[in-house]
């Protein structure tokens, strides 16, 4: 969430946005998050909406969340705050697509401001929308002279390999809307979308890595309904050979954290995996389901 100027309420997003989507959010958490936002109904009702949509999501209940932000917009006769704040609920609950699209709008209504550039610059990158991605980065270093963004070279990396393979955004976007539908289908609000670097040179620089957080998820099952889907896409199947994603469980991914808490607490007698050793890692065990 984005915070406002408004003492009380930046006081509340500041510790709603410290909970982990992923471990849940309890319901005395809820309750107390509840009654706070109700002390700001009457002193500012965009940001009284803007803080109950973000619960409504805390709790994945969708229909709430969307009725809040939509009353904050309208509201605020289209805030770049109630919008990106919007977008930042969308994006926990993996509608990339509107997430990207109302980052961009928020951005937009605002350029001077630089919140919503860094938004909108991530926004895009989840949604593979890479070459509008680098048109924001330039804006971006711009007004950064003496430091580049974090994300530059992957972003230029990934955009040259799309112009030598002919790969168009809308492929992309299509693919992982096909991904995000079938997740959001069979395991609701339980998945969030990373990136990171891809050293094999001949596949597209960024892996996309979802993490599905529901217990004894059926990996494999959905690589499976995924897969089948990705075939019946308008996508042409040479772009689809380069594309790599991957999907990872709960308990894998709780199992990937203990090997790095371990690797940290004894970084003197053990040498950590490569970024490539790793990835091989990840890519071996991808199909494995807990018992």
């Amino acid at each position: 969430m984005i915070p406002s100027k408004n003492t009380i309420s930046s006081s509340i997003i500041d510790r709603m946005s410290q909970l982990s989507f992923k471990e849940g959010v309890s319901d005395f958490d809820v309750r107390l998050f509840k009654s706070e936002a109700k002390k700001i109904l009457n002193i500012n009702p965009v940001q009284y909406w803007i803080i109950t949509g973000a619960i409504a999501c805390l709790e994945k209940n969708v229909p709430d969340m969307h009725h809040a932000h939509k009353n904050a917009i309208k509201l605020s006769n289209g805030s770049s705050l109630a919008l990106s704040n919007y977008s930042s609920s969308l994006l926990r609950i993996g509608d990339l697509g509107s997430a990207c699209a109302y980052a961009m709008d928020a951005q937009k209504n605002d350029p001077a401001d630089m919140r919503w550039l860094h938004y909108a610059i991530f926004d895009t990158n989840f949604f593979g929308r890479f070459k509008e991605t680098q048109k924001l980065i330039e804006t971006w270093d711009v007004a950064h002279k003496h430091s580049s963004h974090e994300l530059k070279a992957r972003v230029d990396k990934s955009v040259a390999f799309m112009d030598k393979h002919s790969i168009d955004e809308s492929h992309l976007s299509e693919i992982i809307s096909v991904i995000s539908g079938i997740l959001n289908t069979e395991i609701p609000f339980g998945w969030t979308p990373t990136t990171f670097d891809n050293s094999d040179e001949s596949l597209f620089p960024t892996v996309f890595e979802f993490e599905i957080f529901k217990e004894n998820a059926d990996i494999a099952g959905l690589f499976t309904q995924i897969e089948d889907a990705l075939t019946e896409c308008t996508v042409p199947s040479r772009v689809r050979s380069l594309f790599v994603y991957e999907l990872y469980s709960k308990e894998m991914s709780t199992f990937l954290d203990l090997v790095d808490d371990e690797i940290d607490k004894n970084t003197e007698s053990i040498s950590a995996p490569t970024s490539e050793e790793t990835a091989l890692i990840k890519h071996l065990i991808r199909n494995v389901k807990a018992d």
